[in-house]
Parts: structure tokens; sequence; C-alpha cells
């Protein structure tokens, strides 16, 4: 029985990472806004060009960490990768963005690659990793 994935995210909002509760889209298929629950009765809301949102890639590091778009990943070589999204998935850039695979990282012989990298940061937190942009 194929495993189905449920949709993810987080965003980055005032300069931290915050977990994604809600997401409001217009009828035209927009982010009009998106929320989280701060407490049991307090939701904090953003407009979709007050943060940044990022999906779960349905894939986990070596160490269980959920991999999301915009993360810093790196192989067992100690190459370092960029996940992004490109037509048909997941792709990973490598670093300084000379080359991007276009082979979806659900591709099994992708998703085995990344299941043995390593979530070392991403473009928000792990800023003192990329300076090089």
């Amino acid at each position: 029985m194929e495993e189905k994935l449920i949709p993810q995210f987080r965003m980055w909002a005032n300069d931290c990472m915050i977990p994604v509760d809600e997401i409001v889209w217009s009828l035209n298929g927009e982010i009009r806004s998106i929320s989280y629950w701060e407490s049991e009765v307090k939701k904090i809301t953003f407009r979709s060009d007050e943060c940044i949102l990022m999906q779960y890639t349905g894939i986990n590091d070596k160490n269980g960490r959920m991999i999301y778009q915009r993360d810093i990943i790196k192989d067992e070589k100690g190459k370092e990768y960029v996940v992004l999204r490109v037509p048909g998935g997941w792709g990973v850039y490598i670093f300084p963005y000379d080359e991007i695979f276009y082979e979806g990282l659900s591709d099994r012989q992708t998703k085995d690659w990344a299941e043995n990298c390593e979530v070392i940061g991403n473009l928000f937190e792990g800023r003192k990793l990329w300076r090089k942009l």
C-alpha cells in the first residue's frame, strides 16, 4: 500500500522558525494568510508577504530530522546543498549554486541519498553557513 503524504509546513517570520497550523487560500489559488497557535486561546496570523512558507519534502535525514524546502543539507562527503522546489518535485542545489539536480528527491535513488544526508541548517537560521551567497 502506498503511503500518503499529508503536506506539512513551517514559516520564517519575525526572525524565527514557526510551525504552521493553518493556511488560508483565496479563490484564485493565492495564499491569503498563514497562522499558528501561540497558545490554546491565542492564534497569530501573518499575511503571505510577511513570512516565508516552507514545505516538508516527505523525507527525513539520517538522524530522523524532517527535511524542508530551503534546508541546508550535507552529504557523507561533506558537500552542502540547498533543498528547493523544482519542476516535478524537490531538488537540491549544490553550493554555491553552480549546478542543480532536477531529479526529484522522491525518486527512490535520490531519496535514499537524501536520507543519508544531515540537515545542518536552513537559509535563514544558517546564514553564517551561506555568507558566500
